[in-house]
């Protein structure tokens, strides 16, 4: 049998044992939320030269005979951008 004095001590260090891993897993859940965005920013810019381009300059630069940003910039129809200068059409 054992003492009552042990039990209440396994039983505070099984607590104590449950609040750390209770503790540690929040502090992982923080670290994945806070480099997450670090990883993503990193992904997502890789230097190419059009990054900061709006779509009107993208538009005006494929018109004045850009040929490398129709393959850089992919979200941009460049069909469209003769309705902003028909005159080049």
């Amino acid at each position: 049998m054992l003492h009552p004095l042990n039990v209440f001590i396994m039983k505070l260090l099984s607590h104590q044992v449950a609040g750390l891993f209770m503790n540690l897993s929040w502090l992982l859940i923080v670290l994945g939320l806070a480099i997450d965005p670090t990883g993503a920013k990193a992904q997502l810019d890789d230097g190419g030269i059009y990054d900061n381009y709006t779509d009107y300059e993208a538009c005006n630069a494929f018109l004045d005979g850009d040929e490398n940003i129709e393959e850089e910039v992919w979200n941009i129809d460049f069909s469209d951008c003769l309705d902003h200068r028909p005159e080049q059409g």
